[in-house]
């Protein structure tokens, strides 16, 4: 081989080199980014798995928070429903008692009034009984007075008959004593017309008497009681009506995470690979096919240089 070869091969070989670190350092960026995406799907997924835990704990808390609210609820509706009714039967009772009680003062002040009616009446008839009585007693010193005028007349006659006495002055003298006797009984008729008068004056006054005291008894009167207003019987309290959340559905959770795009390792080692050594294995070959004679002439013919070259798909250069 002639000397002139040896670069060319060098650069081969460097550039296969540098296209192995390039394809180590290729794979060993991909395996980083493989494994980044591995782990940010894993810390996805776990997240992921954590948040459907979070979302089922935080629905049942939920049902029970409002189971318990429903709970305390009714709890304090029976409360205020027991707290209203012992009310509502205290206050009845205290209308029983009003009621039972007026009607004893009204019942009491019936007997009070009747009593003093009958009283009224009895002040009335006695009142009465003695002014008639005190006329009677009039009517019987008239009457007793009366009788002894005509007795009193009778002798008076006699005596004038004794003495003899006759003619016009027998008739004189009757005369007088007819008169005087007339004169007393006129008076004492007055007497009795005075009398029926007084005891007709007494009676009016004794029935406007009466009259005052039954209205001043009326007046006194307690009216009836009735029927007091029960109290209004307690309503119960309103008990509210709660929503209980829906359940869960598989779209409540969201879509589940999906692993991010990965790279092939060895794809990415063969491009950095080509990508790195390509141009300088290029130049080793173009270099090497310069100094080989591709003409075939004897060993002292000229070499032709070409000053560009094709490497065949198929050649041996190619494949090594």
């Amino acid at each position: 081989m002639s000397p002139s070869w040896v670069a060319p091969v060098i650069g081969i070989g460097s550039a296969i080199f540098g296209g192995m670190k390039a394809s180590s350092a290729a794979k060993s960026q991909a395996k980083a980014q493989n494994e980044a995406a591995w782990r940010q799907f894993e810390y996805n997924t776990e997240l992921w798995e954590m948040s459907k835990d979070k979302l089922k704990a935080d629905h049942a808390y939920l049902i029970d928070k409002i189971d318990i609210a429903k709970k305390n609820e009714k709890t304090l509706a029976a409360y205020t429903d027991q707290v209203a009714n012992q009310r509502y039967q205290h206050n009845l009772s205290i209308r029983d008692y009003q009621q039972k009680s007026l009607q004893k003062q009204y019942e009491k002040s019936e007997q009070l009034f009747g009593a003093r009616i009958n009283q009224n009446e009895m002040s009335a008839q006695n009142a009465r009984e003695g002014a008639n009585r005190r006329f009677f007693e009039l009517q019987q010193d008239v009457a007793f007075q009366n009788e002894d005028a005509e007795l009193a007349m009778l002798e008076k006659r006699g005596a004038q008959a004794v003495k003899g006495q006759s003619g016009r002055s027998l008739g004189k003298s009757l005369q007088n004593i007819a008169a005087r006797r007339g004169v007393q009984y006129a008076r004492l008729t007055e007497t009795i017309v005075s009398g029926a008068t007084d005891l007709e004056s007494q009676l009016r006054e004794i029935a406007l008497d009466k009259s005052a005291a039954n209205m001043s008894a009326w007046a006194q009167r307690m009216l009836k009681p009735g029927v007091l207003p029960k109290p209004p019987v307690p309503l119960p309290t309103p008990v509210s009506d709660y929503q209980m959340p829906r359940p869960l559905e598989e779209f409540d959770f969201g879509p589940a995470p999906v692993l991010g795009a990965t790279a092939s390792v060895s794809a990415a080692g063969s491009a950095a690979f080509w990508g790195s050594a390509a141009g300088g294995i290029g130049k080793g070959i173009a270099g090497l096919a310069g100094n080989i004679n591709l003409g075939g002439g004897g060993g002292g013919g000229a070499s032709t240089t070409p000053t560009s070259y094709e490497v065949p798909l198929g050649s041996s250069i190619y494949t090594a």
